[in-house]
C-alpha cells in the first residue's frame, strides 16, 4: 500500500512539473500562426509565463482585419484538477459595438477534473450578467442572461432568438 501512495505522489509531482515547464509561450505563438489563415490575429500584446499562470497584457484581437476586441488582459491558470481562463475588462471594436454593448467587465471560463465533460462560463458587462456551461459530450452551449430592460429594448436583435424564463433570457445552441 505504501508503494502505491508513493507512486501516486510521484505521478502527481511529475504532472505538476510538466504543467509548469511546458513551453506555453511557444504553444501560444503556434496557435496564433494556426489562427492567422482564418483571419484571427492578436497583436501588440505582451506575453508572460509564470509557471501555472500564463498571461497576455494589452493588445487588440482582430477578426477579418477588423478590430473586434481590446482586452486589458487575458489570463490562464492551469493546474491538474482545475483550469481557469479569465479576461480583464475589454472594449469591443466599433463594428461589434453596433450589435452588442461595447464594454465587458468580466468574462471567465473554468474546467475541473470532477466534471470533465463540462466547461462553466460566467460574465458581466453592459448587456447584464450571464452564467452558463458548455457540455462537451452533448456538444451544446447553454447561457442564461440577466439583462436590464433598457438593454433588452436597445439590442432587441440580440435577444430575439432566446427564450424568456424567470431567471432571464436563455440561449441554447448545439454545435
Amino acid at each position: 500500500m505504501r508503494r502505491f501512495f508513493a507512486a501516486l505522489a510521484w505521478l502527481v509531482v511529475v504532472l505538476w512539473l510538466a504543467i509548469i515547464f511546458v513551453p506555453k509561450k511557444e504553444l501560444y505563438y503556434l496557435a496564433e500562426r494556426a489562427l492567422a489563415p482564418i483571419g484571427v490575429v492578436y497583436s501588440d500584446e505582451s506575453v508572460s509565463d509564470l509557471g501555472l499562470l500564463f498571461s497576455l497584457k494589452g493588445g487588440t484581437l482582430y477578426y477579418d482585419k477588423m478590430a473586434a476586441v481590446e482586452p486589458a488582459g487575458v489570463h490562464a491558470l492551469m493546474t491538474l484538477f482545475y483550469n481557469r481562463v479569465w479576461l480583464e475588462p475589454m472594449v469591443l471594436g466599433s463594428e461589434a459595438a453596433a450589435l452588442f454593448p461595447a464594454e465587458i467587465e468580466h468574462l471567465e471560463a473554468w474546467h475541473t477534473l470532477f466534471w470533465p465533460h463540462q466547461i462553466f462560463l460566467k460574465g458581466q458587462g453592459g448587456f447584464g450578467r450571464f452564467e452558463g456551461q458548455v457540455d462537451l459530450v452533448q456538444r451544446s452551449i447553454t447561457l442564461t442572461i440577466q439583462s436590464p430592460a433598457e438593454i433588452q429594448d436597445r439590442y432587441r436583435q440580440l435577444f430575439r432568438g432566446m427564450k424568456s424564463t424567470e431567471e432571464g433570457y436563455r440561449y441554447e445552441r448545439v454545435f
